[in-house]
Parts: structure tokens; sequence; C-alpha cells
């Protein structure tokens, strides 16, 4: 249940387990949650969810993360806050362009659900 006014969040990821997880501590938080799997559905789910905060990680089938922080910063135009929050280490080339676009990396291993909550209220 949405709490009017709350903030929402977007969560791309493909593992089934933690993204069930990201969505059920996000709305016990007090945010409105959405997820989805296939990168592909990206860009028609930031249009029709406009959440106020995407988690999006990088290995996605469809469309991988980085090409869809891309799309939505230069073919979409939008500036919605993102953590590329992934297991995936990250060339320099992929960094900086992650850093270029304005996106903010976590490392899944390292942050834990209370963490990633902590920086989501940091944001929005």
């Amino acid at each position: 249940m949405a709490i009017f006014g709350s903030k929402k969040v977007l969560i791309v990821e493909d593992e089934a387990e933690l993204r069930e997880a990201m969505e059920l501590v996000l709305k016990q938080a007090g945010y409105e949650a959405e997820s989805i799997s296939i990168g592909s559905q990206f860009g028609s789910r930031v249009i029709t969810y406009k959440p106020d905060l995407i988690i999006l990680d990088i290995s996605l089938p469809g469309l991988n993360g980085v090409d869809a922080l891309q799309l939505l910063r230069t073919e979409m135009g939008l500036q919605i806050p993102v953590f590329i929050f992934t297991n995936m280490k990250l060339d320099p080339e992929r960094a900086g362009l992650i850093t270029q676009l304005g996106a903010t990396y976590m490392d899944k291993a390292g942050t834990s659900l209370a963490e990633l909550i902590e920086k989501v209220k940091e944001v929005v």
C-alpha cells in the first residue's frame, strides 16, 4: 500500500530474490516501489511510473544498465537520481562514464539493504 505523497523508486534487477527484498524494504521504509527484471522494459517503465529514484543493475537481459543510464540521460533527457547497484567490477572507462552521467556506484556485496535504504533517504 502506497503512502500518499510517498517517493517512488524503480528497481531494475534481474535477480528475483534481491529484487523482491529491495522492494519489500523500500515499502517498509515508506516508499512506493516497483521493479522490473528486463532492461528492455526500462524506458517505457520510466515514462509510465515516473520514479523519483532508480536502482539499476548493470548485468540485465535486453539492455544493460550502462546503456539504460545513457538512454535516460541522453535520449530521454531525464536527470532522475540513479544508483548503479551491481556486483560487477567496473573498468576505469565504464566507471568514468557512470560518473559522467551522474549516477552513484554501489557494490552489492559491500552494501546491506539497511545501508541502501539510508542512501535512498539521503537522495529522496
